[in-house]
């Protein structure tokens, strides 16, 4: 009898000392925010020249790296805070979540198989409406629904989780609006985006282990 109440406790104490899913993927969360600011400044700005000795084609494959990250930070690290949420909070995860899988296969398309223009043009474009409509727009409509949903609880850090992805559909959905007003609008959007992923990460990391509360 004592062996098995030993045995249990130890299965118990082994649980408890496991990281969470999401203290261990918000490490994710911030290095791919902070990946995500010198990648796409690069990739403004090498469309004539390269950059480091990398071309614009280049510097869009490493996009690859960042997109990923962010990946997993949401489909495991903010599942797991947000598991058996509200309806507005789950749907929206799904959306932002399918979203970054649009992304990243919009890259690989693009330009880890078409080369980008100068390579297939046909399937580069495919590739670029991939990774703007089935990426991109899609991927920001499902933060602004996460990020709604999650505002409208009353803990603090599910609060502060949403107003970090509410801003960053916000900034998705002004990049090509900024690109054309300024270079320099299009570079602190592109920015705010990735320090707002170090956001996520940082609230994650300070999130206990029971989750949002």
């Amino acid at each position: 009898m004592s062996l098995t109440r030993s045995a249990a406790r130890a299965r118990s104490q082994a649980r408890d000392s496991r990281v969470p899913p999401h203290r261990w993927t918000a490490v994710a969360a911030i290095v791919g925010g902070l990946a995500w600011i010198p990648v796409r400044a690069a990739i403004s700005v090498t469309f004539s020249q390269p950059l480091l000795g990398l071309t614009y084609v280049e510097w869009n494959r490493i996009e690859v790296v960042p997109i990923a990250l962010m990946l997993l930070a949401l489909a495991v690290g903010v599942r797991a805070l947000v598991a058996g949420g509200v309806r507005l909070v789950t749907t929206g995860l799904w959306v932002a979540t399918a979203g970054l899988i649009g992304m990243l296969l919009g890259v690989i398309v693009e330009f880890w198989i078409a080369g980008g223009l100068s390579g297939n043009r046909e399937l580069s474009i495919i590739g670029w409406g991939i990774y703007l409509l089935a990426g991109v727009a899609t991927h920001l409509v499902g933060m602004v629904l996460l990020g709604i949903g999650l505002l409208r609880q009353r803990a603090g850090m599910a609060r502060g989780l949403g107003a970090l992805a509410l801003v960053i559909g916000v900034l998705h959905a002004l990049w090509i609006p900024s690109g054309f007003i300024a270079d320099a609008l299009l570079l602190a959007d592109q920015a705010l985006i990735g320090l707002a992923w170090v956001g996520i990460g940082g609230v994650m990391l300070a999130t206990r282990p029971r989750g949002l509360d």
